[in-house]
This record gives C-alpha cells, sequence and structure tokens, in this order.
C-alpha cells in the first residue's frame, strides 16, 4: 500500500499565497511610513488629538476608529508607528473579509483577485 501523499497545502511555500504578500505589503508600508516622515498630515493629526480621550463621537465622525487608536496609542503611544498600524490593520482585515465574502461567490483565486481589485479604490492602495 503506497504512503499517503501530504495535503496540497503543506508543500505550498507560503510566498505563493496572496495573505503572504498582503500581509507584507502591510509591513512594507507601515515602515516605510514610519521611516520617511514623522510628519502628520491632517487626518493623523487630528487622530492624535481625538485619541487622548474616549468620546462617544468626535466631530462628525463616528467613534470607533478613534477607540481602536486610543487602544494603540496606550500601546505604543502617541506615534506615527501607532496610526499606521491602526490603518494598515483594518485594511488587510477589508481585505481579508472582501475574501471571505466573494469566497462564497467564486473559487479562492478569483476571490482574491476580487479582493486585491479593491488597491485600484482611492485610499486603499
Amino acid at each position: 500500500m503506497p504512503a499517503p501523499s501530504p495535503p496540497a497545502s503543506a508543500t505550498t511555500p507560503p510566498w505563493r499565497s496572496p495573505l503572504f504578500w498582503l500581509l507584507a505589503w502591510a509591513l512594507a508600508s507601515t515602515a516605510s511610513r514610519v521611516l520617511l516622515s514623522q510628519a502628520l498630515m491632517w487626518d493623523q493629526a487630528e487622530q492624535t488629538v481625538w485619541s487622548q480621550q474616549l468620546a462617544w463621537g468626535y466631530g462628525p465622525q463616528p467613534p470607533l476608529y478613534t477607540w481602536l487608536q486610543w487602544a494603540v496609542n496606550g500601546v505604543l503611544g502617541p506615534t506615527v508607528l501607532s496610526l499606521a498600524v491602526v490603518k494598515k490593520t483594518l485594511m488587510v482585515l477589508t481585505f481579508v473579509f472582501m475574501f471571505l465574502a466573494a469566497r462564497q461567490l467564486m473559487p479562492a483565486p478569483a476571490a482574491w483577485l476580487a479582493a486585491l481589485g479593491m488597491w485600484w479604490l482611492p485610499g486603499m492602495g
């Protein structure tokens, strides 16, 4: 009786996975943001001020993003790194959940294309 072959996923190198490249992009983007400039843009400066304390709302903005920023600031401090970590984490989660939604309708390779197609949206790429 021949020995069973290992599952295909066990022999696939990690760099063949779109998730690997998505995470690599997020890490590279975060690192470049932190290393290239410590200056804050308007929205980032606003988040730095608003995330100093919890509130039910922040001007016209709902509170969830600022609450997440407040929590990360508690760990990393109010830095460009903490701003980039929150932004890129939420972007990666958006891509992953878009993949999971598309996976309900199509095979995995096409679902990744649907998810990664969001890179064409302003602010996502």
